[in-house]
């Protein structure tokens, strides 16, 4: 968690924080790596979430009028935030290596999750992973 907490407290959004809000951060965060052509999230319908890059690309791609557009390319540095309930997004390592980024947010035990390009949504439940096709849910 050490790289985590130095690009923490070096990035320009996050420089005020106080060591406490820092701190709180870094309990909370995650460093993850993610393969070429992974997502690295989705829509989620319960908890909110923030990425900060630490290397690698990604392509940050949301749903307009039922086609999938690219909103951003982030890289670096880049910090990009996903409230909860939001546009359905996908963040997706579109690089030639490895993408590893420090992703911070809820890690509830419960979550439902929408894939709207594979027109999938996944329900999270103590571990329990259930991935169910759009069209058998009743709306």
């Amino acid at each position: 968690m050490t790289q985590a907490i130095a690009a923490l407290r070096e990035h320009p959004a996050l420089r005020e924080l106080s060591s406490a809000g820092q701190a709180l951060l870094s309990q909370q965060g995650v460093v993850r790596q993610f393969r070429i052509g992974q997502a690295l999230c989705a829509a989620s319908v319960i908890p909110s979430e923030i990425l900060l890059l630490l290397s690698g690309q990604a392509r940050v791609l949301i749903q307009d009028h039922n086609r999938t557009v690219t909103l951003e390319k982030i890289g670096p540095g880049d910090f990009i935030g996903f409230p909860a309930g939001g546009v359905a997004h996908e963040t997706l390592n579109d690089g030639t290596e490895p993408l590893v980024c420090l992703v911070i947010g809820q890690r509830l035990a419960q979550d439902v999750v929408d894939y709207p390009r594979k027109g999938k949504r996944l329900y999270r439940n103590d571990g329990q992973r259930d991935m169910i096709d759009y069209k058998v849910i009743e709306k």
